[in-house]
């Protein structure tokens, strides 16, 4: 994210070990939402970027949306 845009927390969920997460990037010329999905029991983060028409839809449906999944990484104590 450049200077000119923010990251800000829309809506959060949790629930059946999934971790569900809606993130408003507001860059005035581009704004965009994504929804950020943890499985800590895969030990996975996924990120969808849906349609903003398709945002709450996604939300609470986000297997229906493609992927991008990458490891959790956790850091030791």
């Amino acid at each position: 994210m450049g200077a000119s845009e923010t990251r800000r927390e829309l809506h959060h969920r949790r629930d059946n070990g999934l971790d569900v997460a809606m993130y408003y990037h507001g860059a005035a010329a581009d704004p965009q939402v994504t929804i950020e999905v943890i499985d800590f029991e895969s030990g996975t983060v996924s990120t969808v970027v849906p349609p903003l028409d398709s945002v709450m839809d996604a939300f609470l449906h986000p297997f229906f949306y493609p992927l991008h999944t990458s490891q959790l990484v956790v850091a030791s104590a």
